[in-house]
């Protein structure tokens, strides 16, 4: 894992350009995956994003879709669905 700074740094400058190349050639849901051997292009198709959701209690449930609702800037999350 990144220790110190300047290896966070060099990190961020050498993932900048693979960013930008997948911003440019492909759409949000292509998403690179490098190890020290090889470099992978992954298309998501089908989201298990509400999957994840079972496993929280139901407060955890309302709080995580409370953040996630405000991150998108909604101000009233009493409209918000409920735990499926």
């Amino acid at each position: 894992m990144i220790t110190d700074e300047e290896k966070r740094k060099e990190f961020e400058r050498a993932a900048k350009p693979l960013i930008r190349f997948l911003r440019r050639n492909y759409h949000p849901h292509v998403a690179a995956y490098v190890d020290s051997c090889s470099a992978e292009l992954l298309k998501g198709s089908r989201s298990a994003f509400v999957a994840w959701l079972f496993c929280l209690d139901d407060a955890g449930y309302e709080n995580r879709v409370k953040r996630i609702a405000e991150s998108f800037g909604y101000k009233d999350t009493s409209i918000l669905p409920p735990r499926p």
